[in-house]
């Protein structure tokens, strides 16, 4: 599994006001997706932030596959 994180910003979220949008910190799409989908009810993808850069949007998520990643790389931060 790759270890570089995406975001992916999703709008028109069901019953959310137009402007509202949800940055999902993810492996890939797919993982994005699946996450919107579960705990929004859908959404329409707008844009993927690769490789850093600027990320706005008025909520945020983290998935469970990317949690996993981070704890990782926090596990061998701590040992070095």
């Amino acid at each position: 599994m790759s270890t570089e994180l995406i975001y992916c910003i999703f709008d028109n979220i069901p019953g959310s006001h137009p402007s509202w949008s949800v940055a999902v910190l993810a492996v890939n799409q797919s993982d994005a997706r699946n996450y919107i989908r579960s705990f929004n009810g859908g959404g329409k993808l707008q844009q993927v932030i690769k490789g850093g850069g600027t990320v706005k949007a008025a909520c945020g998520a983290v998935t469970e596959a990317a949690q996993e990643i981070l704890r990782a790389k926090n596990e061998r931060m701590m040992l070095e």
